[in-house]
């Protein structure tokens, strides 16, 4: 039998890297075949990015902890293998991926991009001789791990310390049961067979208002389909995040913008015309105030495609029966599509279904969530929460309660009103983040992280463009005002989902950790900054290194743990201009 990723595939009689990583049942199956029973420290429920991320910052920190992956699907990509060969990551590519091994591309990235990413991501891990990783298998909850496609391999699993689950983004795509009744000979498909068989219809209607949805208009408009014969049917308007606004390059800007924002706006619509106006936010139709925001962000060249089907938008609510030549809707309203539709089911979607917020630590259990503590008004983080939960999974082992008072959970916005509440409580926590130095190290240096792929210098003007304490406190108290109102008509009952809770899980500060002693020189001075992409210079052990941004700091030193950094508070400027704030061994 195999006794290492680096014995021959029995496959293809190979080893890495001729062996593609398509083979993993090869390494794995094999190597566990001599034994009924497998042991880890981490058991992993699916193996998605977010998993990955949070495995990835697990491994780097924890130099022993053992790991197995468990997941349904053929190779590592999660609701990516079912999603459609045209679907695109709808946000920049620096806040997706996993800490040591950045997704920096230029552009949007694709469908097969991202699963070729994750198939080498999971071939380093595998490389690291702690993780082992079983395809096409299903944990039934308690001890059996077992094959989905052999029906007599199965194995019991010890799992020494923690089953790690996930709420963070689906699961799978086009696999759930239709929210709607389809008529026996009505034609109902999801995204993915969409290439297949859309130039055999004249008409098509495109049902919800997920990103996939988008990405179904955008492919029609493209492949010749005219305009009026594509009819989107959503529930309610949406408004949509520039994607350009959140690239590195002008997120200082698009910061500072949302600041004055918050800080002058008398009511919610002026708030949202006000970021319009800006560029930051698109919505389809002008005649139209949406109401729905799910950090789905679009290009300007694409909100420029949706705006040419904008008197085909049906807007009749929530759709209760699919039929060959119309659309029933739960008003028993009707809408003629014409015979022969085709449907693309795109209703489908993580935001709207997620389930309410548990608490992320438990003794012997973890349920990977957005975490409330990095929200802010752009897309969700999923990746940075993965992350950021496995990092202070490694660093506080044992220490459930102040791991869920550093990470709480929140579920990702479905209104401009929540996503404003979010980073309401955001800003609320970032005083027990500031107490705790190596959690603050990673927030402002942790891949991928928002702030990671920001120049030093422009990273300083970010935090001096946020004001005094006063100001920040002037600012908070005016979202609440802003959104109070719309807020409790939301949530007219108290829930876990509420801000309440959140707001008495953040009081009291922590403790700030122990840091090692290792000093390094770092010259973030006024001068220094100001002078650009070289300004940091960084001396260790008589080796200088360039800085052009945190996130090449954290490559230089690869592998070591963030947890002995110096403080740095990300929210004081007077603390970032100090020489000695950063230290060896920032994680990658």
């Amino acid at each position: 039998g195999l006794k290492s990723f680096t014995d021959l595939c029995t496959r293809c009689q190979a080893r890495p890297p001729r062996c593609n990583g398509s083979h993993y049942r090869c390494f794995n199956m094999l190597l566990a075949a001599h034994d009924g029973t497998l042991e880890c420290d981490y058991l992993i429920l699916g193996c998605g990015v977010e998993q990955l991320a949070f495995a990835d910052s697990l491994l780097v920190e924890d130099k022993h902890c053992t790991v197995i992956f468990t997941d349904v699907s053929a190779q590592p990509g999660g609701h990516w293998n079912n999603a459609a060969p045209f679907a695109k990551l709808d946000h920049p590519s620096t806040l997706y991926g996993v800490g040591s091994w950045p997704l920096d591309t230029p552009h949007a990235v694709r469908r097969d991009e991202i699963l070729h990413y994750c198939r080498t991501v999971m071939q380093r891990l595998l490389q690291r001789g702690r993780v082992r990783y079983f395809p096409q298998t299903m944990f039934d909850g308690r001890k059996t791990l077992s094959s989905i496609v052999d029906s007599d391999w199965a194995r019991n699993v010890v799992v020494r310390r923690k089953i790690v689950d996930s709420f963070l983004g689906p699961m799978s795509v086009g696999v759930s049961k239709a929210p709607f009744h389809i008529a026996a000979d009505a034609l109902v498909i999801t995204p993915e067979k969409l290439p297949l068989i859309a130039a055999s219809h004249t008409s098509h209607a495109v049902l919800g208002s997920s990103r996939a949805a988008v990405e179904c208009v955008i492919w029609l408009l493209q492949h010749g389909v005219p305009p009026e014969s594509v009819h989107w049917v959503i529930a309610e308007d949406m408004w949509f995040v520039s994607y350009e606004s959140m690239q590195p390059d002008k997120y200082v800007n698009t910061a500072k913008i949302f600041w004055n924002s918050f800080a002058e706006c008398k009511s919610l619509p002026e708030l949202e015309f006000a970021l319009e106006d800006a560029g930051i936010r698109y919505r389809v139709d002008s005649a139209h105030r949406p109401t729905a925001f799910h950090g789905v962000s679009v290009t300007k060249q694409e909100i420029t495609q949706l705006r040419r089907i904008s008197q085909n938008i049906v807007r009749k609510g929530r759709v209760s029966e699919v039929m060959v030549d119309r659309l029933v809707f739960g008003s028993e309203e009707e809408v003629l599509t014409g015979t022969g539709t085709l449907y693309i089911d795109c209703t489908e979607d993580w935001v709207s279904q997620a389930p309410s917020p548990v608490q992320i630590y438990d003794t012997n259990h973890i349920t990977m969530q957005l975490v409330r503590e990095i929200a802010d008004n752009g897309p969700p983080c999923s990746c940075f929460s993965a992350s950021m939960i496995g990092y202070l999974e490694a660093i506080y082992p044992t220490e459930e309660s102040k791991k869920n008072l550093l990470a709480t959970p929140m579920l990702p916005p479905r209104s401009v009103v929540e996503a404003l509440r979010n980073e309401l409580c955001s800003m609320k926590a970032r005083p027990n983040i500031r107490a705790n130095r190596a959690v603050a190290n990673f927030l402002v240096l942790g891949r991928p992280g928002r702030l990671s792929s920001l120049r030093t210098a422009d990273l300083r003007q970010l935090f001096k463009d946020r004001g005094d304490e006063d100001e920040r406190r002037q600012v908070m108290a005016n979202i609440d005002r802003l959104t109070q109102d719309s807020f409790a008509k939301l949530h007219p009952s108290p829930s876990a989902s509420t801000d309440a809770d959140a707001d008495a899980c953040q009081e009291g500060a922590l403790e700030a950790s122990p840091c090692a002693s290792t000093e390094a020189e770092f010259d973030l001075s006024p001068q220094a900054l100001e002078s650009g992409r070289s300004a940091g210079s960084l001396t260790l052990d008589g080796t200088p290194y360039n800085l052009d941004s945190a996130s090449d700091l954290m490559r230089q030193f690869s592998g070591q743990s963030m947890a002995s950094s110096a403080p740095f508070d990300f929210d004081e400027l007077e603390l970032l201009e100090q020489r000695q704030i950063l230290r060896a061994g920032l994680a990658s």
